[in-house]
């Protein structure tokens, strides 16, 4: 488009020029040129760069926008391409959100629950094409090696029917050789595994999320879990990517990654920002004694897993990780006291492991334990005090035992937020209705 429209000037420029007097002159000022801000790079898995580490992949926006006057391509390792479409009255927020917004911005309106968010994790890539952080895309996505790559209709339909992408945009996906490629967003994208990963010029920013782990991962007896991460480390260090960034994503806030697979966050960012640990003889300590405790998980020797754990806890005192392991091999071994005291030194070293809080008042309900299931949603709300969606797990718990009236106080609590007309229409209504329920129970209570 520059390249026509400067054309155009100089024609009309020298069409002047021609109709003067051959002693006069006039001077056309050149249009301005985009300024290129030179960036650094280094070789992906072959030089040291520091990864961060991000609770969802929303988060790593500030991470990914750094290159954006010279759009590079965007190199997702994930099983979840984050295409979710952004509602259209939120755009224009989500764009400045992802642009100019500070990370704790982004982390209140883009990573954790509440009451007006702007953007859903799943709408992180969506942001940053919309934005155009990203010039292309090349998405890897998880397959077992003996395995054939899935087909261009496959994509095409399951993207279309998760709503990531339009009919149209479904059209352009076609097969190219071992890979898929499509036009979305306006952007080319170029999907493919990890063994057949096409060769790429320019400048990279990496990102992996553990849903591409956790897709591929059976049981450590089938597909052990630091094979997968060695044979993915050799495959992109052989790729000869140029990165100007990396970042991992844990998104265990959602649900969907368990927490029992976090540690792998630290571990792929330590893999990337330590690529000599691909060369070396062994894995780290840590990795290998892990590696054998979920290999022990799976021919039912939980004291053995405890004994490493144990183990762990010594060499490793500051792990919230090996804390969690302890918690769950503890359950397992029905020391139920034990392994409070072991969660709860994991949040104190990881508040996110207080999302376990969450799972253990929902088994806790299951099982009729009410008091128990208040109880851990509390240490819940404790650790995520801003998390309106606890909240409203309480009221539930009140109102499904017939004690919505003890619940009053909560309900007036979120009314005073300011909900969302998009993701939550009729949250207003739903809890004008709650509070004169609760109101008829009070009532009701001092009648008796």
């Amino acid at each position: 488009m520059t390249r026509h429209i400067l054309l155009a000037i100089f024609i009309s420029a020298a069409i002047i020029v021609a109709g003067c007097d051959s002693n006069s002159t006039k001077t056309v000022e050149p249009l301005p040129q985009k300024k290129m801000v030179p960036v650094t790079t280094s070789q992906l898995l072959v030089e040291p760069i520091e990864a961060i580490l991000v609770e969802t992949a929303t988060a790593a926006l500030p991470v990914w926008r750094e290159a954006k006057d010279n759009p590079p391509t965007l190199v997702l390792l994930s099983n979840n391409p984050f295409l979710q479409k952004i509602p259209e009255q939120l755009i224009e927020r989500a764009r400045n959100l992802t642009l100019t917004d500070s990370p704790a911005e982004i982390e209140k309106k883009a990573v954790f629950h509440s009451a007006d968010p702007i953007l859903m994790p799943e709408m992180a890539v969506s942001a940053a094409l919309q934005s155009k952080l990203f010039s292309k895309v090349l998405w890897i996505i998880p397959l077992a090696e003996d395995k054939p790559m899935v087909t261009a209709e496959m994509i095409r339909a399951q993207l279309v029917a998760n709503g990531d992408i339009s009919e149209e945009e479904g059209a352009t996906i076609v097969r190219e050789g071992d890979s898929v490629s499509g036009t979305i967003r306006n952007t080319p994208w170029t999907i493919c595994r990890i063994e057949s990963l096409p060769k790429i010029d320019e400048p990279v920013i990496f990102h992996a999320d553990l849903s591409y782990f956790s897709a591929i991962y059976k049981t450590e007896i089938t597909t052990p879990i630091y094979s997968i991460l060695a044979k993915i480390g050799r495959h992109l260090s052989e790729s000869q990517f140029k990165a100007i960034s990396a970042s991992v994503s844990t998104s265990n806030i959602s649900g969907d990654i368990s927490l029992k697979t976090r540690f792998l966050g630290k571990d792929v960012s330590s893999l990337i920002s330590n690529p000599e640990l691909l060369q070396a003889e062994k894995m780290p300590e840590l990795w290998s004694q892990r590696s054998k405790a979920l290999y022990l998980d799976k021919l039912f020797q939980p004291e053995k897993i405890l004994d490493i754990y144990l183990n762990l806890e010594k060499q490793y005192p500051q792990s919230a990780s090996v804390k969690f392991g302890l918690f769950e091999i503890s359950g397992q071994l029905k020391d139920a006291n034990k392994a409070m005291e072991y969660l709860a030194e994991a949040v104190s070293l990881d508040r996110i492991y207080a999302l376990e809080y969450i799972n253990l008042s929902d088994r806790a309900y299951q099982k009729g334990a009410i008091q128990a299931a208040m109880d851990m949603l509390n240490k819940a709300s404790d650790n995520f005090p801003n998390d309106p969606f606890i909240t409203l797990k309480k009221i539930g718990l009140y109102k499904e035992t017939g004690g919505i009236g003890h619940a009053s106080a909560l309900i007036k609590e979120l009314q005073k937020l300011s909900w969302s007309e998009v993701y939550d229409p009729n949250m207003k209504e739903f809890l004008n209705n709650l509070e004169i329920e609760a109101t008829k129970s009070q009532e009701a209570a001092h009648k008796e």
